[in-house]
């Protein structure tokens, strides 16, 4: 599913909250990714990461 022309400046306009879907949406269309990386592990939340 797609979006008009008008739902994406909407969407996207200043102050306006996109959902994560329409993100992706429009991510999608233009071959883009989202990437998530840690800024930082603290040694002691590793067993909680790790699921140990």
């Amino acid at each position: 599913m797609g979006l008009s022309r008008p739902s994406l400046y909407k969407a996207l306009s200043d102050g306006a909250k996109p959902q994560f879907a329409t993100i992706m949406k429009v991510l999608k269309a233009i071959g883009g990714q989202i990437q998530v990386h840690p800024t930082s592990v603290r040694v002691n939340s590793l067993p909680y990461i790790l699921n140990l």
